[in-house]
């Protein structure tokens, strides 16, 4: 399984969006954090009133 880079979707039942690269988390649907495969970084601080 191919892991899913910053500001992608992740998560669900099972991770049936997918999961994070190393260095990221799911965090409201969408991987936060710094890859460490490519050095990019999102971080959705408009989603942090996720639900």
């Amino acid at each position: 399984m191919t892991r899913k880079g910053p500001g992608e979707y992740c998560g669900g039942p099972s991770d049936v969006r997918g999961k994070c690269g190393e260095g990221m988390h799911c965090a409201c649907g969408k991987c936060n954090g710094c890859s460490l495969a490519t050095l990019d970084c999102y971080f959705g601080l408009d989603q942090l009133q996720c639900l």
